[in-house]
């Protein structure tokens, strides 16, 4: 502010025109600025601005439903794959159980095939050992048969039918 205008408060001050004093003309005038500007507003503006409130309302009244809409489609999905998680861990479980108990199952039936088999390998084991037994019997009496008829060939000098000789040593070792 330059001095004039300075002056100028000044004067106007000191004429009786305070902040707080009231002028009639200076009022009417403002309501009649503030109808005209009512009515300008009211007929041009708020309708547009009340249009865009009510518009900008739904929007976000439908921002809300589709939030809340949402978040019921995340519950339900989160639900849903819990569940799915509980029922891949129930049969993984029975997966997991079933392969326990086929490999029990052939651990113990490889087990019972190789007793049963070491079974018979021994009873084979064994006959044949008595087999070869028998054998080494039959060859020792053999042996002695052919050793008393030599012995006695030597002894008697007469030398008997060798046949005869076997069935005598023969009768008198099972005798024995």
């Amino acid at each position: 502010m330059n001095t004039l205008d300075t002056v100028a408060v000044v004067e106007h001050a000191a004429s009786g025109g305070g902040l707080f004093d009231i002028d009639p003309g200076l009022m009417i005038w403002a309501w009649v600025v503030f109808g005209i500007l009512f009515f300008i507003l009211s007929k041009f503006a708020w309708k547009p601005m009340m249009e865009s409130v009510k518009a900008r309302e739904k929007i976000l009244s439908d921002a809300v439903e589709h939030a809340k809409k949402t978040k019921e489609e995340l519950e339900n999905i989160a639900a849903r794959q819990e569940q799915m998680l509980k029922e891949t861990q129930e049969h993984s479980n029975q997966i997991i159980e079933q392969g326990r108990k086929s490999a029990d199952t052939a651990a113990r039936d490889i087990l019972e095939k190789a007793q049963k088999e070491s079974s018979v390998l021994l009873e084979r084991a064994r006959q044949q050992i008595e087999a070869e037994k028998q054998q080494a019997i039959l060859e020792i009496r053999e042996q002695a048969v052919d050793l008393v008829l030599k012995t006695s060939e030597k002894l008697i000098f007469d030398v008997m039918d060798k046949d005869k000789h076997r069935n005598l040593v023969r009768k008198h070792l099972e005798e024995l």
